[in-house]
C-alpha cells in the first residue's frame, strides 16, 4: 500500500474522500489514505497560498482540493504542485445570510457590510465575483472568518452581521432564524492538486478512487445522506456549549430537506476555464504571480484515470 496524506476540509467539498476511505475504495486502488485536518473550533489561517505551501513542503498533504480560483492562487509556486483535474457540484452555491433583525432587506444594503468568508477560497472569490455586479466593488468588505462552521458560529453569537454560508449550514442557519440576502448564480467548481513529486501512477489510483466514489453519490444520495449529516454534526462538535446544543438541533431539523451533496465527473482543468479565471484575477490585482496554464495542469494522471476505467 502507497500512502497518500489528503487535506479533508469536510463537507461538502471533501464528501468523495470520506466515502472513498469508508468503503475501502482507496485500499482498492492500492492507497494507504490518510486524513489531514484541523479541528473543528480552529479556524484556517487567511494567508493560503503560504499555508498550503507549508503543508505540502513539510510532507502533511500530498494531495487537496480547493475551488477553481483558489488553485491559480496557491499554484504560482513554480510548479511544485500541479492541478490534475476538476468536478463540479450540480447545484451548489453560496448564500449570504444577515441577523434576523438586520436593516439589511436586499444585497445593495451590503455596501460596506463585512461579510465573512473564508479568505482565498470559493467563498471569497464567488461572491466577489458576483457581487460586483450589484454592489460597487470599492464597497464589498469580504473579511476572514474561516470554514463554514466557524462562520455559522459567527452569526450565533453576535459577532458577525453576515456571512457566506453553504449547503447544509445555510439550512442549518435558515432553521436558527438568520435571513437569506444574496446567492450566487454560479455553482461550486473544485480543482484537484497534487504534488507535482508524486507518481503519475499513484495520482492516478488517487482519482480512480474519487471517480468510483463519486459516481456511488450519485447513484444514490440518500444512502449517504447518514453518513453525510454525521460529518455536519462533528464539524459543530467544536462549539461552546450553549451553542452547540442549539447548532444540533437545528441540524436534526433540517435533515429531511438537506440534500447530499453531489458532484459531476472528473474532468480536466480546460484552458478556457483557466484564461477566463486568469484573467478576471488579474484584472482585479488578485494573482501573487504570473501564471501559465502549463505550468499549473498536468492532466495525463486523469487521462490514465479514465482510460483504465473504461477498459
Amino acid at each position: 500500500m502507497r500512502p497518500l496524506r489528503i487535506k479533508n476540509s469536510f463537507i461538502p467539498w471533501s464528501f468523495p474522500e470520506i466515502v472513498a476511505k469508508e468503503e475501502g475504495l482507496f485500499e482498492k486502488a492500492g492507497l494507504d489514505v490518510s486524513f489531514y485536518a484541523l479541528e473543528p473550533a480552529d479556524v484556517e489561517p487567511s494567508n493560503k497560498p503560504s499555508w498550503y505551501k507549508g503543508l505540502t513542503e513539510e510532507g502533511k498533504v500530498d494531495a487537496y482540493s480547493c475551488c477553481a480560483w483558489a488553485a491559480l492562487d496557491r499554484l504560482s509556486d513554480g510548479g511544485k504542485n500541479k492541478i490534475v483535474g476538476a468536478t463540479s457540484s450540480l447545484d451548489y452555491a453560496f448564500t449570504i445570510m444577515v441577523q434576523p433583525n438586520s436593516k439589511i432587506k436586499e444585497v445593495t444594503d451590503l455596501a460596506d457590510v463585512e461579510i465573512l468568508v473564508n479568505l482565498r477560497t470559493g467563498s471569497h472569490y464567488c461572491n466577489l465575483r458576483q457581487l460586483e455586479d450589484q454592489v460597487p466593488y470599492e464597497h464589498i468588505r469580504l473579511v476572514h472568518g474561516g470554514a463554514p462552521q466557524n462562520r455559522l458560529l459567527a452569526m450565533m453569537d453576535g459577532s458577525a452581521q453576515a456571512a457566506a454560508l453553504i449547503s447544509p449550514y445555510t439550512e442549518v442557519a435558515a432553521a436558527l432564524g438568520f435571513r437569506e440576502v444574496f446567492k450566487t448564480s454560479m455553482v461550486d467548481v473544485l480543482a484537484y492538486v497534487a504534488r507535482s513529486d508524486l507518481p503519475e501512477s499513484e495520482v492516478s489510483s488517487f482519482l480512480t478512487a474519487l471517480e468510483a466514489a463519486i459516481n456511488r453519490i450519485r447513484a444514490d444520495p440518500e444512502h449517504y445522506k447518514p453518513l453525510y449529516m454525521k460529518v455536519l454534526r462533528e464539524t459543530l462538535s467544536g462549539y461552546p456549549n450553549e451553542y452547540k446544543s442549539k447548532a444540533l438541533a437545528a441540524a436534526a431539523a433540517v435533515e429531511t430537506s438537506v440534500k447530499t451533496v453531489q458532484w459531476g465527473p472528473l474532468k480536466p482543468y480546460a484552458k478556457e476555464t483557466f484564461s477566463t479565471i486568469e484573467t478576471w484575477m488579474e484584472s482585479h490585482s488578485l494573482l501573487e504571480k504570473p501564471i501559465s496554464y502549463e505550468q499549473l495542469v498536468n492532466n495525463r494522471p486523469l487521462q490514465e484515470a479514465l482510460s483504465s476505467e473504461s477498459r
